[in-house]
C-alpha cells in the first residue's frame, strides 16, 4: 500500500544499441487524495504520469527512434519498499527518424525548489540533428522540453483518479525531499558523459 504523501523514486528505461541503457530517475510525492491505495492502482497512475511527461509533451517526437522503452523501476522511499517493476510501453518510445545526435548530447532540464541547493537534472534521451541547429534547440524540440519541464514542475492529477504526482528533490530520508517549483529547458546542448556503449545513463 501507497499512503498520501510517500516519496517514490521511479527509473525509466529505454534499450538503446549504441550506448546501451538510457535512464531518466525522478523522485515524485505521491498524492492519494487521502488515505492508502494498493500498490496496483499507484502504478496503473505512474505509467499515465509518464505519458503525460513523454508522449503527451510531444517529446517522442524529438527523441531518436533507437530509444526503445524498456521498463519503469519503482521505489517507495517513505516505506523503503520496491514496487513491481512497470512493463514496457511503447508509447514512451523515440520516433524521429532523422540522424542522431552524439550520443552524449542531450537537452538538459533543471528542476528547482526553494531551497537553492535542492535541484534536480535531467539528461533526456537521445534527440536527432532535426532538434539541433546551429543557434541551439529549434522552436519545435523546445516546445516539447517546455511541455516536460511544466508537467515535472506541476502536481499532475491522472484522469479518473484521485492520484497526484509532483517532483520533488533532495536525497536521504524522505523528509529531506522539497517541491519542485520550477523547471528550465537549458538553451544550449548538455553532455552525458555516462552515455557510452555498454555503460548508458
Amino acid at each position: 500500500m501507497v499512503d498520501d504523501g510517500d516519496i517514490i523514486r521511479a527509473g525509466v528505461l529505454w534499450d538503446n544499441v549504441r550506448t546501451g541503457q538510457i535512464a531518466n530517475v525522478f523522485t515524485l510525492r505521491v498524492g492519494t487524495g487521502g488515505g492508502s491505495e494498493p500498490d496496483d492502482d499507484v502504478r496503473d497512475a505512474l505509467a499515465e504520469y509518464f505519458v503525460t511527461l513523454y508522449e503527451e509533451s510531444g517529446l517522442i517526437n524529438a527523441m531518436a527512434n533507437d530509444n526503445i522503452h524498456n521498463m519503469v523501476t519503482v521505489y517507495n522511499i517513505t516505506q523503503s519498499t520496491p514496487l513491481v517493476p512497470l512493463p514496457r510501453n511503447s508509447a514512451l518510445d523515440g520516433s524521429e527518424i532523422a540522424d542522431r545526435l552524439p550520443s552524449g548530447v542531450a537537452m538538459l532540464i533543471i528542476g528547482r525548489t526553494n531551497i537553492s541547493h535542492k535541484v534536480a537534472k535531467k539528461y533526456l534521451p537521445p534527440f536527432t540533428k532535426a532538434a539541433w541547429n546551429d543557434t541551439g534547440w529549434v522552436s519545435a524540440a523546445n516546445t516539447y522540453g517546455l511541455a516536460f519541464a511544466n508537467s515535472w514542475a506541476s502536481e499532475v492529477g491522472i484522469t479518473g483518479t484521485t492520484f497526484t504526482f509532483r517532483g520533488v528533490a533532495g536525497s536521504g530520508a524522505a523528509s529531506n525531499f522539497s517541491d519542485i517549483v520550477q523547471a528550465q529547458v537549458q538553451p544550449d546542448e548538455a553532455y552525458q558523459r555516462r552515455r557510452k556503449r555498454g555503460r548508458g545513463a
